[in-house]
């Protein structure tokens, strides 16, 4: 996985091997789940340098050496980590029950191009591969956006990038009044509330609680 012994992102990777990449991938998130953690698996996929990456980067690959190589591991640990007890209720009898959940929960998107379309804003990949065809159903967020002028939020979240790691000051959808647009918006806030109410950020909330706004 490491294409280069001098490649920017290599000290955040586990290995170069996909294999024992995945493995060691796949025991962090079970750990951290088992206390309610949600774990942020980065950067999907195919991103380890730092070299012009703001000066439209673009990555080459054929879709076998994707697949075998810098998506194996995220495909183990999607695949194969296990599934965590949370705490439900029971509509049918108001009692407090136990849910079963997937984890993990949360996978950020690249920062570089694969071949001339932003990671982020790949609907093959955040989408057809991550979800589809892997099952994954919880958010996946932009790596920092600190160059808005390719991190396109209407293309990201289109495509399957349901938050944007950025300041309010890096912009916004460009029509918030679209039809499409707030579809999309709407698709991906209920993944984030799927994967904030499955963490230990709701510890203490009891099925019975109710929040009003004032």
């Amino acid at each position: 996985m490491h294409r280069s012994p001098f490649s920017g992102r290599n000290y955040e990777y586990y290995s170069e091997d996909p294999l024992l990449t995945g493995a060691l991938a796949r025991a962090m998130v079970d750990g951290g789940a088992s206390c309610g953690m949600v774990n942020m698996l980065k950067h999907f996929c195919v991103y380890d340098q730092e070299t012009s990456r703001r000066e439209h980067l673009c990555t080459w690959a054929t879709e076998q050496a994707v697949r075998e190589i810098y998506a194996r591991p995220f495909e183990m640990v999607v695949k194969s980590s296990s599934r965590r007890a949370v705490p439900a209720l029971d509509v049918s009898t108001g009692e407090q029950a136990q849910t079963k959940v997937n984890v993990p929960l949360s996978i950020m998107s690249c920062y570089s191009f694969l071949g001339n379309t932003w990671g982020g804003g790949r609907e093959d990949l955040q989408t057809g591969l991550l979800r589809d065809e892997w099952g994954f159903d919880g958010v996946v967020l932009s790596d920092f956006n600190v160059d808005d002028y390719y991190m396109d939020h209407d293309q990201g979240i289109a495509a399957g990038t349901d938050l944007m790691l950025a300041t309010a000051a890096m912009g916004t959808v460009d029509d918030p009044r679209s039809a499409y647009t707030l579809n999309n918006l709407h698709r991906s806030v209920h993944r984030y509330l799927y994967v904030v109410v499955n963490s230990n950020a709701m510890n203490g909330i009891l099925p019975t609680v109710r929040v009003t706004y004032s």
